[in-house]
């Protein structure tokens, strides 16, 4: 649990140091996430641009739409395996939702934990793209997998703050044009540079700016 705090917290810090390219770039992922289709691939520009900025002292925006250009092949094959879960999951838990018939509830549970994994597998999957040499749809959603089974409770944790980001949103919509996008990739940057430092591989990755780091 503080392991998964402790990495929001870091994003957190990183995203207020360069807050108004945070901005701009949101606008653009709320822009091309209208569509749906190019949500995943405008979320993996997001990853991109919060990786480099981690890295690098003077980041542009052109890294956002590199990695937007990059994985736009892969974000439209997620954007319609997202369509099909969600109107195939979202269906069946409306037409049963009432039923009181002999394990209904059992396959409610399924339904809708299967909608929860799907999202959740996003939030580790486009950064996981950052870390990988030869960097692949398939391999990033494995890879996704396993860091979710060796790390069940950091992300229990995660996603319970991606829920508080959303009802946030949800209460100022504003900040789905400003700030939401941005708030949840620098998590899933700041959260998998995390577990992958943890499980020992090293990626020479900080999320604090080298200012923050000396002055603690």
């Amino acid at each position: 649990m503080a392991a998964a705090l402790s990495a929001w917290w870091r994003g957190a810090r990183h995203l207020n140091h360069r807050g108004y390219q945070y901005i701009w770039a949101n606008v653009f992922w709320a822009v091309l996430s209208l569509p749906v289709i190019t949500a995943p691939a405008a979320f993996a520009g997001l990853c991109r641009f919060s990786y480099v900025a981690a890295r690098q002292p003077a980041p542009g925006l052109d890294e956002f739409w590199a990695g937007f250009r990059e994985n736009l092949k892969r974000g439209i094959i997620a954007g319609l395996l997202t369509i099909v879960i969600v109107t195939v999951n979202g269906t069946n838990l409306l037409a049963y939702r009432h039923s009181d018939a002999q394990g209904m509830a059992a396959l409610r549970f399924v339904w809708g934990f299967a909608l929860v994994l799907w999202f959740g597998l996003q939030f580790y999957a486009w950064p996981l793209m950052q870390h990988m040499e030869r960097p692949s749809l398939k391999g990033a959603y494995r890879n996704a997998l396993v860091m979710m089974a060796l790390n069940p409770m950091f992300t229990l944790v995660c996603w319970f703050l991606i829920a508080i980001v959303i009802v946030l949103s949800l209460v100022f919509p504003v900040a789905w044009l400003l700030l939401t996008g941005s708030v949840l990739a620098v998590a899933a940057t700041s959260a998998v540079a995390d577990r992958v430092a943890a499980a020992g591989f090293s990626t020479g990755f900080s999320m604090l700016p080298e200012a923050l780091e000396k002055g603690g």
